[in-house]
């Protein structure tokens, strides 16, 4: 295992950037890893996972204690597996400053009791294709991962994993838990399910209304997944159509006010593939994607619940992929695509409070 300590640069906003109003804070990362999730436990101290490349297989973790100003990263902490290039990291979750989770491919799943000094693999292992997406905790002691091998749970916080469904029909790309017994996962294809019993089994429900008579590739993936409380939730992905063997992905954003008895679509003609959703409550979140022909991300926010998304923030160079919102606080990161450095963004509770919306972006409503 490589350790290394870099002092990233915070670019006071509009430094170096796109726009040079947006309110977001510029950090550069001085790596070129690919991260895939991030995650704060306080408004100061937070994690993030990805993959460093095949010249390092051992996946990579970043942490900070100041708020992401500043990052150590250790590198090479899985190894290599029989049969694979590189074990990359997915997802990772903190039930406090020491005790924390990550999710990895070829099924691995990583501890840490001592803040990721030092990280320990823990069973159930599988197959080299038994990727595990993603990790969410109710309390210190109930989690769930989920992936390609069905729903993993733990009440022990981590220490130990028993799998519920092994169901290959819902393999999801993203989970949220309101309790321990009531949660909700989405995947591929536009496919939502919701447990009442702790993930033992998964009702599919039925969310995507004028979007169903889309066929094929056209159906949308849902890669996120966000409930503020029982009733009020949000999905997000995109699907995808190739007029004249050109790709184009169209954002797709769900929410339901009743708990998932029904849904509306919040946004149409808004060309990016959406990664990553949150809501600090009902009515401010942040959404984040990529769109593939422009090499650009977009930050999208709403200050009505998503009644109206418009764009924060444009970021040339990065596909934004991961996303959290914690103690008023927003941060937002991904994968290089151009060969500018690594770069984080980040949004300071005053600038939050107000969205953040430029005035030339206004009049680019997404009504619902």
């Amino acid at each position: 295992m490589r350790r290394l300590s870099i002092l990233v640069i915070l670019l006071i906003a509009g430094c170096g950037t796109d726009e040079p109003s947006a309110p977001w804070q510029v950090v550069e990362l001085g790596t070129e890893a690919e991260f895939r999730d991030i995650f704060f436990l306080d408004a100061r101290h937070g994690w993030m996972v990805g993959e460093v490349g095949v010249s390092d297989p051992g996946g990579i973790v970043a942490r900070t204690r100041d708020g992401g100003l500043t990052w150590t990263y250790e590198t090479g902490i899985i190894g290599e597996r029989p049969r694979t290039t590189s074990i990359d990291m997915n997802a990772v979750h903190f039930v406090d400053p020491s005790r924390g989770v990550v999710a990895a491919e070829s099924a691995t799943i990583l501890r840490t009791d001592d803040g990721g000094d030092s990280w320990d693999r823990v069973p159930p292992s599988g197959p080299v294709y038994a990727h595990n997406r993603d990790i969410d905790f109710v309390d210190p002691a109930h989690g769930w991962i989920i992936g390609r091998i069905g729903v993993l749970r733990t009440e022990d916080g981590g220490a130990s994993w028993e799998r519920l469904d092994e169901d290959p029909g819902s393999r999801g790309e993203a989970i949220d838990m309101i309790d321990t017994r009531r949660g909700w996962m989405v995947g591929r294809n536009g496919r939502v399910w919701r447990t009442g019993d702790g993930g033992v089994t998964w009702e599919a429900v039925e969310a995507l209304g004028d979007l169903e008579g889309l066929s094929g590739d056209e159906k949308p993936d849902l890669r996120a997944v966000c409930f503020v409380d029982a009733d009020h939730g949000w999905a997000a992905g995109s699907w995808s159509e190739m007029p004249q063997l050109e790709q184009y992905d169209w954002a797709v954003i769900i929410h339901t006010r009743d708990g998932g008895r029904t849904w509306r679509h919040q946004v149409g003609d808004l060309r990016y593939r959406l990664h990553a959703i949150e809501f600090a409550d009902r009515e401010r979140g942040w959404a984040v994607g990529y769109d593939r022909n422009a090499g650009a991300s977009v930050i999208l926010a709403t200050t009505d619940g998503g009644s109206n998304w418009r764009p924060q923030r444009t970021v040339v160079g990065e596909n934004l992929l991961a996303l959290e919102v914690r103690d008023g606080h927003v941060w937002t990161v991904g994968d290089r695509v151009h060969r500018d450095p690594q770069r984080l963004l980040r949004l300071t509770p005053v600038e939050a409070a107000d969205g953040g919306v430029e005035d030339g972006d206004r009049g680019d409503q997404l009504a619902e």
